[in-house]
């Protein structure tokens, strides 16, 4: 019976199969969790808690002995459930939580988050941070709005709940109602709040990659959850090298550019146009793929056909001039994607915790790129050699008219700074 439920089952399935059994069965013979599974349905449906009451009552048994206290009273007994899940094994506990946030009802769960029960699993997660378990979560997984209004409103972090949900957005079961679940995720992504994370890097970048989830649903309510969790000044900074190269990766992916901005101003070295170095490969982030040593940021940036991300890193140093490890200046390779088939398939990537989807560059995004760099490398040629441009003001005067290239659809960028 468990195995049912955890492969997708819903709690009818108890009404239609729980008493045809060819032989009868006790208390004794049940798995504790199934016996908890039961005892939650009598409590909260009237109609299976009288077929219950019924059933035990129809065989003569040790335990349906006339002048016994009945079962429902003793072993099925909701206060008595709770006793008995709080002194479980953690798996156990886990495993029912995980059910009744998936199939369950608020009822269930309320006993549960009545008796203090943490919600968010803090230590579990702590303790095995590749878990990456949430309730909440499992709610949105599988569209269960019931549990979902019952564990927010019990203080379920709808942060955790964001960066939780499974990896491939292909892979969220079929539902009936998925506007349901849209309107979940857009609910995480409001409440969110950076506190829940405690500002840990690991976790932010994590949240970074759920944000194009939601702009999936919602182009607004993701710029909300950028700016919120990453340019407000007071949210602090990656430090380490590899984590803002990882940054910086995923704002090409997901078409950032502000993400790009606000690392150079913290910290990232372009340094006249610095080749991908190693990726971050923590317990909660993991990003692989044959690009280390392969690509400058710039090259990159042209190869997934992300015009404003290439104008950006024009902007924040970037040498246009410079090949990367593979010998590839980025204007040649712009200009034989834009004479090329489309759409082209862009290099395949491996994330976790979320899967961006494969990038296929339209003909527009490689016309878009090749008119930046070229109109930066003439600008390059006609500043005067030896003349009054300083280095700052003739890469000004490279990048001044690019804004007018790009559509309106790139959104606004932060306020560049020119590096000397």
């Amino acid at each position: 019976m468990s195995l049912v439920m955890r492969h997708g089952a819903t709690f009818d399935c108890f009404h239609d199969y729980l008493f045809r059994q060819p032989e009868p069965w006790t208390t004794d013979e049940l798995l504790p969790i199934d016996r908890w599974l039961i005892g939650l349905l009598a409590h909260t449906d009237e109609r299976f808690h009288r077929a219950l009451q019924c059933y035990l009552r129809s065989y003569r048994s040790p335990f349906c002995s006339p002048g016994t206290p009945s079962q429902l009273d003793t072993v099925f007994n909701v206060d008595v459930i709770v006793a008995e899940v709080q002194g479980a094994p953690t798996k156990d506990r886990i495993e029912l939580l995980k059910i009744l946030s998936k199939w369950g009802t608020g009822a269930m769960l309320t006993p549960f988050l009545g008796a203090g029960f943490d919600i968010n699993e803090t230590t579990a997660n702590e303790l095995v941070p590749s878990l990456r378990l949430n309730y909440l979560g499992k709610a949105v997984r599988w569209a269960n709005p019931e549990t979902f209004r019952t564990l927010l409103d019990a203080g379920a972090a709808p942060t955790w709940a964001l960066i939780y949900l499974s990896r491939y957005p292909t892979a969220l079961p079929p539902t009936r109602y998925p506007n349901s679940r849209r309107e979940m995720i857009l609910t995480l992504a409001e409440r969110a709040e950076p506190e829940h994370l405690a500002q840990r890097e690991e976790d932010m970048l994590s949240l970074l990659l759920r944000s194009d989830e939601v702009r999936e649903y919602c182009p607004t309510a993701a710029d909300r959850l950028i700016d919120k969790f990453f340019l407000q000044p007071n949210i602090s900074r990656p430090k380490a090298t590899k984590l803002l190269n990882s940054y910086v990766l995923i704002a090409i992916i997901l078409d950032l550019p502000a993400i790009l901005q606000l690392s150079f101003n913290h910290g990232l070295c372009i340094n006249k146009n610095q080749k991908i170095g190693k990726l971050h490969g923590g317990s909660r982030v993991v990003i692989k793929g044959d690009i280390i040593g392969r690509f400058t940021w710039l090259t990159f940036a042209v190869h997934y056909g992300r015009a404003a991300c290439v104008k950006t890193l024009l902007e924040i140093g970037a040498n246009i001039a410079r090949r990367d490890p593979c010998g590839r200046a980025a204007l040649q390779m712009a200009e034989d994607y834009a004479a090329g088939p489309h759409p082209r398939a862009a290099i395949a990537l491996s994330i976790w915790p979320y899967q961006p989807h494969p990038r296929y560059v339209s003909a527009e995004d490689d016309a878009d790129t090749l008119a930046i760099l070229q109109l930066a490398t003439n600008a390059q040629c006609d500043t005067p050699s030896g003349g009054s441009h300083s280095p700052s003001n003739s890469r000004a005067n490279i990048l001044s008219p690019l804004g007018r290239i790009l559509p309106q659809s790139f959104g606004a960028f932060l306020p560049i700074s020119i590096p000397d």
